[in-house]
């Protein structure tokens, strides 16, 4: 679930707020990049996020 939340609430909340108005959007970004070289890399935890998006 956590896996799934990074996915699509992370980024939601980059595209709703400014990505300078709060220390938590900079942490959300920088999640999101983690999540983002993951899975360019191939991680498991990567492809088992897409199972729940589809």
């Amino acid at each position: 679930m956590l896996k799934f939340v990074s996915k699509f609430i992370f980024p939601t909340l980059l595209v709703l707020f400014p990505k300078k108005t709060s220390p938590f959007v900079n942490l959300f970004n920088l999640i999101f990049k983690l999540e983002l070289s993951s899975f360019l890399i191939g991680l498991d935890f990567s492809k088992i996020t897409f199972e729940f998006s589809f």
